[in-house]
């Protein structure tokens, strides 16, 4: 970029020079301004972060306990605090009803402060510090008039908070930029609804939505036939609507132009606002964050925190995947383990990272102990011989080991191990050695032992099947759940191209491309469309399991596999869309020869280990519980279509029973009604 162009457009988007240098490495050496000039030359168009408020995460979390006014939220709230009211065009029982017919996870309802039918705010009776919105803007037909309504409900020293698609990098990528003069147009005529024009370019001009292609430059430049077809029925809509509002985007912007169109209303005395502060783009995402502040004057609820408006970064050793293990109620709520430690994690004071032992237990309870050591369970197994020597060193210990014997027994295991160190111990433990010992004779089972039997499995290689069995240029893969509620990204990555995946889940976000519900698969996708159709995580939060495997096979190509990841063992989450735990037979059961399926691999994986309570009764307290397993996995071959599916639109699950397990019978049963399946 010129120096010249440069200079015109720096002033446009907002940097934090300090943080964009301590957050790319390779700019650590750069003065402030190389740094300026290395985000207008490369940043911008790399969409390197440069202002904390950049991202959807932080700019939330920035927000929180402000007295705040939410536009559209929908199905999804951003803010939940006291502090925080909402407004939508329908009541929260409207939006139950919608969600339903739409099939629209709505899990957590919130009731609607303010019910405005066309969308104004002219029902909102207070004022507010921040007014909140996200991807609600370019569907305003008249945007001046919007933002005046905005600032009416605002105090003196508020602001508009917003969240924007980035029309460079969402389906609007091969539609012009808007203009300041249809801006003025629309409030010249009063918009209250959206113009042909722009029902035909949501409905039949835009293209895919896949932010990660489009930063690839995919098809970009390429000129594209007009659907002639998809223009007519926009056209269609358009006049049966007679007026009304049609839901589409009326604007299309990028931070530069969104960010020069409202410094220029802002001017021109348009607008209630007297400055913008606008972000850049952030890289394989399709939005970008703005806010409109009223005056200069500032909150004085803002000025106490005012610290806080710089989001906490993650520490350096933070690490995902040890967050979770050591919270499972996040990973059971589908939270991201970074957004989760920088939105809550903190102000609970939640570890990130397993504490080192002597940490753990040093000044520790016994009745402590146990539970801690279920927690690190890792590093125990490889300091066996130091545990022992805390025991016995700490008098603070010393002094209750008759009840720390009596929470040791879970660890049988642990002290089967322990026997190779205790001759390491002092000669004060050694009645405390005795009656381990006598503890371990009487029989306790060895978890570790049990975990490593030959019917242990091991998480399936599915991928590499994939790789073997298909061509990946070609190969059509339906994901059911794909939604990235975990932060694990695309589950396909180095197996086939987001082209040829399709995404489907119960609710809208990042790898979605199709919402519905999964029990009426076949409405949504022709018969035998797939090759490949995955689920990880999605069969126990179905409430009628059979009913999807019958519509897996509808969509799923003779020839095709199903691949099946869902929990054995897991605690209750997503409540209530919880149904059911399933083991091998579950699996087997539902992928069965009377839907034409053929198995290909079976297995429990993650084994667990685990106890009943103290508050059991005996002789259940304590005693441990074998054969426990996270998940199960299942991988079969569609070998023929089903009859039943072909003449019926469904099989007969008790006839297809007498193909499960035929040469079987109950375990322990003598009488002749429990002879094999296929004789009953």
């Amino acid at each position: 970029m010129q120096a010249a162009k440069m200079n015109q457009l720096h002033d446009l988007i907002d940097i934090d020079l300090n943080f964009y240098r301590e957050n790319h490495d390779d700019l650590q050496e750069l003065s402030d301004a190389d740094l300026t000039t290395h985000y207008f030359e490369a940043g911008y168009r790399e969409g390197r972060v440069a202002h904390p408020l950049a991202e959807r995460k932080h700019l939330v979390a920035s927000l929180e306990k402000a007295k705040t006014l939410e536009i559209g939220p929908w199905a999804t709230p951003l803010l939940r605090h006291d502090q925080v009211k909402y407004l939508d065009v329908m009541s929260k029982q409207e939006l139950l009803e919608r969600a339903e017919k739409t099939g629209f996870k709505y899990d957590e309802a919130v009731e609607i402060d303010f019910v405005s039918r066309d969308g104004s705010l002219s029902v909102v009776d207070e004022k507010f510090e921040i007014v909140m919105s996200s991807h609600n803007l370019e569907h305003q037909p008249d945007l001046i008039s919007h933002l005046n309504e905005v600032s009416s409900v605002l105090e003196t020293y508020g602001r508009y908070v917003m969240i924007v698609p980035n029309a460079m990098y969402c389906f609007d990528a091969d539609l012009p930029r808007s203009k300041i003069s249809e801006i003025f147009n629309a409030h010249n005529e009063k918009r209250e609804a959206h113009t042909l024009g722009s029902v035909i370019e949501h409905s039949a001009l835009t293209t895919h939505n896949d932010c990660v292609a489009h930063w690839q430059d995919k098809g970009k430049g390429e000129y594209k036939r007009l659907g002639v077809e998809r223009i007519r029925n926009a056209i269609a809509a358009f006049n049966s609507a007679e007026g009304a509002y049609i839901d589409v985007h009326a604007w299309q912007f990028e931070p530069y132009s969104l960010s020069d169109i409202l410094g220029a209303l802002i001017k021109l005395g348009y607008i209630d606002f007297r400055k913008v502060s606008c972000r850049g783009p952030v890289h394989n995402t399709f939005e970008f964050t703005l806010e409109l502040f009223k005056s200069d004057e500032r909150s004085p609820v803002w000025d106490k925190k005012s610290k806080a408006v710089k989001p906490v970064m993650l520490p350096q050793d933070f690490d995902a995947k040890t967050y979770l293990d050591l919270h499972p109620d996040v990973f059971a709520a589908g939270i991201a383990a970074e957004d989760h430690y920088i939105s809550q994690g903190i102000k609970e004071g939640r570890a990130y990272k397993r504490p080192h032992i002597t940490e753990t237990l040093v000044g520790m309870r016994p009745n402590l102990i146990r539970r801690s050591l279920t927690k690190l369970a890792s590093p125990i197994f490889s300091s066996i011989e130091f545990f022992y020597k805390v025991i016995s060193e700490k008098a603070v210990l010393k002094n209750r080991i008759e009840e720390l014997e009596a929470e040791i027994r879970i660890f049988g295991p642990l002290l089967e191990e322990a026997k190779k160190v205790t001759s390491n111990l002092d000669s004060s433990s050694e009645a405390h050695r005795v009656k381990l010992e006598q503890m371990l004779v009487s029989g306790a089972p060895s978890f570790r032992d049990e975990a490593l039997s030959p019917d242990y499995g091991t998480e399936f290689d599915w991928q590499s099947y994939l790789k073997a069995n298909y061509d990946l240029d070609t190969i059509k893969v339906l994901e059911i759940g794909s939604r990235n509620v975990t932060g694990s990204g695309y589950a396909f990555e180095g197996v086939c191209s987001k082209k040829n995946h399709t995404g489907f889940d119960i609710g809208k976000g990042e790898n979605v491309d199709v919402v519905g519900d999964a029990h009426r698969l076949s409405e949504f996708f022709d018969a035998a469309q797939f090759d490949v159709v995955y689920s990880a995580a999605v069969f126990e939060h179905i409430a009628m399991p059979w009913v999807l495997a019958e519509e897996i096979s509808k969509v799923l190509k003779v020839g095709g596999t199903v691949i099946t990841a869902t929990h054995f063992a897991y605690s209750e989450h997503e409540l209530p869309w919880h149904f059911f735990q399933f083991n091998k037979g579950a699996l087997r059961t539902l992928f069965c020869p009377a839907l034409g399926f053929e198995e290909i691999q079976c297995e429990h994986y993650l084994p667990m280990v685990g106890r009943f309570a103290d508050g059991c009764s005996e002789p259940l307290r304590g005693a441990p519980i074998g054969h426990l397993y996270c998940s199960t996995h299942n991988m079969s071959r569609k070998t023929r279509e089903s009859v039943g599916l072909s003449t019926l639109g469904g099989i007969d699950w008790r006839a297809a029973l007498k193909e499960v397990y035929q040469e079987t019978n109950y375990p322990n049963i003598e009488t002749p009604g429990s002879q094999s399946l296929e004789k009953a």
